[in-house]
């Protein structure tokens, strides 16, 4: 895919947060709300 550079920039602020907003990780493996057991599971699944 080519874009022209006006493009590209736009694109690319579109992942930039406003100041004051934060990203928070609302799932996968490494979330909070996973216990140390889940981890281990997860690792042991892997292996």
């Amino acid at each position: 895919m080519t874009l022209k550079a006006e493009e590209f920039i736009a694109r690319f602020f579109r992942h930039i947060l406003p100041n004051g907003f934060y990203k928070i990780r609302y799932n996968g493996f490494l979330t909070s709300a996973n216990s140390t057991n889940k981890k281990e599971a997860f690792f042991q699944l892997i292996e």
